[in-house]
């Protein structure tokens, strides 16, 4: 299993309340930058992460379908 593999099978990214559009996102193991695309590939959120478990508010995006790419020890993760 590769660091990647295992790094995405120990993270956790859950919608909590879809209609408070809040994204949890749990067991970082190191600081993080997050970026969410839009389906045409453009950049709608970004933010940084803390160790451990976060919240991300999305109340401000439009209904959709998003891409999260997570960044974390120079290595990347889409979701």
């Amino acid at each position: 299993m590769t660091l990647d593999e295992l790094l995405k099978e120990s993270m956790s990214v859950i919608p909590l309340n879809i209609l408070r559009a809040v994204l949890n996102i749990g067991n970082l193991t190191s600081q993080s930058l997050y970026l969410l695309f839009s389906l045409h590939g453009k950049m709608v959120q970004s933010g940084s992460l803390l160790e451990g478990n976060n919240c991300v508010n999305q109340s401000q995006l439009s209904s959709g379908t998003y891409f999260l790419s997570l960044y974390y020890s120079n290595k990347a993760s889409q979701f």
